[in-house]
């Protein structure tokens, strides 16, 4: 605290509320997406939403992400928990 209070320091930067906003976006997107388009949809989407909060975040690094995990997701949830998760819409059955 004293050093904060020094008259020689720096003070706090700005931080931006771009982060935040994006990350629970993602969150309530995955939320609203779960059910009706399953996991196989709502995982990917939720992904690259939250993935625009960070400026630096490039492509060639978060769709390869985006696919892959949400894949392992399926993978643990549905049939090594056999979790009563939607991986797709009803319509294809799955």
């Amino acid at each position: 605290i004293i050093h904060g209070l020094a008259a020689g320091s720096e003070p706090m930067p700005r931080w931006s509320l771009r982060g935040p906003f994006f990350v629970l976006g993602a969150i309530l997107v995955f939320a609203l997406t779960i059910r009706p388009f399953g996991l196989a949809f709502a995982g990917p989407v939720a992904m690259l939403l939250a993935s625009f909060g960070d400026p630096d975040t490039r492509a060639r690094e978060i769709i390869p992400l985006a696919i892959v995990l949400p894949a392992l997701c399926i993978g643990l949830f549905k049939y090594a928990l056999r979790l009563p998760i939607p991986v797709a819409p009803p319509l294809l059955g799955y």
